[in-house]
Order: C-alpha cells, then structure tokens, then sequence
C-alpha cells in the first residue's frame, strides 16, 4: 500500500495536461485538457476519451483556458475528475498486474490521503487562485496543495542536478573551443570548456537561470537569480502551440481542402509532423523541390468509413532508399515518419482478402462460362 499523503503532479497547461505521482520519470498520463463534441452526436469526450475517439472530423472543442488562464472552472473541474479517475485507473492496474476492466473502471483515489502539486500561470489572477484552492479542498478534498508556475520548478530541477567537470550541455564544444581546436590549440579549446563549465556550475549554486516557457497560447521568458524570479524582467510572447495550430490549418485550407472545422485533427497533425529545425536555410533548400523533398509527408484524411482518424502515408520506396546508410538523405535531420495505424492495415488486409476472393469467384465464372460455351459448339458442329 502507497504511503500516506503521497504527491499527485498536475502540469495543468492550457493545451495539454500531464498527471502522475512523485519520483516518477514520466508522466503517468498526458491528455488534452479539453472536452470535444461530435457534430450530430450526444456523447461527450473528456480529457483523455478524446485519445480514444472513434472520430475526429468536426468535433467541436471546448477548453477551460483562454489565453492561458483559467475562465471556466466547472469545465476544469470535469477534465479533472476524469483525469484523476484514469490515472486511479492505472495505479490500480499496476497494483493488480492487469485485472479486469471492470474493477479498473471503479478505482478511485482516496484525495484525503494524497497532496496535489499543480503548476499555474506567471502572475496568476487571485480570484482564479482562490476558485483553484477551493475546488482542490473543498471538492476533491485533497491533503495539501502546492501552486507554483512551471519555471520555478524546471529551475529547481537544474540547480538539483550534479555538478560534473564536463555538464551535459556543454559536450557540443562552443564556437571559439572548435576553432582552436581545429588550429592545434588544444590547451585553448580545454581552457574554453573549463571556464564554460566553472560558469555553468557557479550559476547553479546561485540559483540563477533563465527558463524558456513555450505553452499553448503564449511565451515566457523568466529571469532567476538566489532561486527568486525576478519579475520585472519576464517577457511575454502572445505566441504559442495554438497559433501554429490556427496557422496550419489556415494552410491547409488555402492550398487544399477547406479544414477551418478541422482544429483537433490539424493540432494531431501539427503534433505528429512538426519538430524543430537545427539550420534553417539548408532545410528550406531541401524543401524547396517538394516532389522529392525529405521533409514531405502525405497525409490520407478521414473518409467517415473505415478511416475516422486520418493518417501520414509511410514514406515511398524511392524515400526509404534516400533514408537509409548509403542513400543521400541518410542521416539528415527531418520530421518523424508516423507508423500507420494497425485499424488501417487490418482494412486494407480485409479489403485485399474480399478483392482476391471477388477476383477468384470472376475467374471460376468465366471458366465455367467457358466450358459450357465450348461443349455448345462442339454440339452444333
């Protein structure tokens, strides 16, 4: 049995939530901090039942966030209680080694015997924060209850991590330590690394830092110095994973289809396919032929049949040849290549089986059809 009044960690964001327990590497849990509604249908979706919708197209999509704060507590409250059931759910599993679906589906968390960690936005609205405090106790009755924007914890994560002569992030040797080095001035490039790495392991035991949070519907750029923020020198950007998003489907909809309904498969899709680029210009280059270029992805939109979901189409013979060691493209940095969903292949598998067999039963037809012409002729002859 867990111990008493054991951590529950909530990375409340606006676009996604991640859920788990303290000490643990990873999330147990990461879903969208939504509920979504299917033109036409009844059934609601929330928070994670959105992964495990049967459909995505025209799904109307309701966030408890707007531009970053909390402005709908009820809404909250529900994909809350949902992720609380399903993260019971999976603790349950774990503790059982797999029991039934049924049992799982009841599994609750006892919140008198849990405290809750739970981020919350840079220069939160007290209102906001009392609404929070009292739906954690009052509602769920949790034990205890940290709030703290995600920076402050990021930072403690740093400053919490061993000193090492050579850090990590300093392995990819800096400009002026690669050139020297180039030159035989061995002794310049280790002088270079070991001033960078004094600097590095004199900042942590400051406590001082510089945290780059990019959310769902904007930017921060927070300041830290003895463990404090500093507050007059965070930056806010009213840029996020939402505009790429918009900007996507917007697209989308000018070079193709009309997908300006489409917002939860496009932000799949954005999540699926976009990734960072390390150098600009030469993956533009590469782009540019778009026939033939690495960076291209075929997408199959659902079709209200068989595919619901949509899918990226795996890469072409004449691509994995490119990609593979030996080919021009191989090793070159580019997007993920998604794997085809197994509801896809086992339709395509059926719709092969039923076309072979069609095909087959066309034949016997045919010869049988022949035969009994031939035996006609022979007769008349």
């Amino acid at each position: 049995m867990r111990q008493q009044h054991q951590v529950v960690v909530l990375d409340n964001g606006a676009g996604s939530i991640k859920l788990g327990f303290e000490g643990e590497a990873n999330p147990r849990l990461v879903f969208p901090n939504s509920t979504g509604k299917a033109k036409g249908e009844r059934q609601l979706y929330v928070a994670d039942q959105l992964l495990e919708a049967r459909e995505l197209g025209g799904m109307v999509v309701r966030r408890p966030h707007d531009r970053g704060f909390l402005v709908n507590l009820d809404l909250e409250r529900d994909v809350w209680t949902r992720g609380f059931s399903s993260l019971a759910a999976s603790e349950h599993q774990a503790g059982e080694g797999g029991s039934s679906s049924a049992g799982r589906s009841k599994a609750q968390l006892d919140y008198r015997h849990y405290s809750l960690l739970v981020t919350e936005p840079l220069f939160n609205f007290d209102a906001v924060r009392a609404n929070t405090e009292e739906l954690v106790f009052e509602e769920f009755g949790f034990n205890s209850l940290l709030a703290a924007p995600a920076p402050f914890f990021s930072l403690h994560h740093m400053c919490n991590q061993p000193v090492v002569a050579t850090p990590p992030q300093l392995e990819a040797k800096s400009v002026a330590a690669t050139a020297a080095a180039a030159a035989g001035q061995a002794a310049a490039a280790d002088t270079a690394l070991g001033s960078a790495a004094a600097a590095a392991a004199a900042a942590k035991a400051a406590g001082a830092g510089l945290v780059v949070d990019a959310g769902f519907s904007a930017c921060y750029v927070v300041p830290f110095y003895d463990g404090q923020l500093l507050s007059i020198g965070v930056k806010r950007l009213n840029l996020g994973g939402k505009a790429l998003t918009n900007l996507l489907k917007e697209t989308v909809s000018y070079r193709s289809l009309n997908m300006s309904d489409e917002g939860l498969l496009m932000e799949q899709l954005k999540e699926q396919l976009c990734w960072i680029s390390q150098d600009v210009t030469k993956d533009l280059q590469l782009a540019n032929p778009a026939a033939c270029s690495l960076h291209r992805r075929d997408v199959v939109l659902p079709d209200g049949v068989h595919n619901l979901r949509g899918y990226v189409k795996p890469p072409n013979p004449d691509m994995a040849a490119a990609m593979a060691p030996g080919g021009k493209y191989h090793g070159m940095s580019t997007g993920p290549w998604p794997e085809k969903p197994q509801v896809i292949i086992r339709s395509e598998k059926e719709q092969s089986a039923a076309a072979a067999a069609a095909g087959a039963d066309d034949s016997k037809q045919q010869r049988q059809q022949g035969q009994r012409g031939g035996n006609t002729i022979k007769g008349v002859g």
